[in-house]
């Protein structure tokens, strides 16, 4: 497994879910599984399973989200 950094970019926590959706800021969704983003967008729903972005809603255990 091939371990990716990046300088930009930062884990979201659930206390950054909710300071996103205050300011509008967009997070990208990217998938472990497929090694790639597979949304991008801001944050309309979260609850303590799964992140609706741009209208696709996710697993939170399957994903990770990160901020800029």
């Amino acid at each position: 497994m091939e371990l990716l950094y990046s300088n930009k970019q930062f884990l979201v926590t659930d206390d950054d879910f909710l300071e996103f959706n205050k300011y509008g800021l967009p997070i990208e969704v990217f998938c472990p599984n497929e090694c790639k983003t597979i949304a991008f967008g801001c944050l309309q729903k979260l609850d303590i399973d799964h992140a609706l972005v741009n209208g696709m809603k996710f697993d939170r255990n399957k994903v990770i989200f990160f901020g800029k």
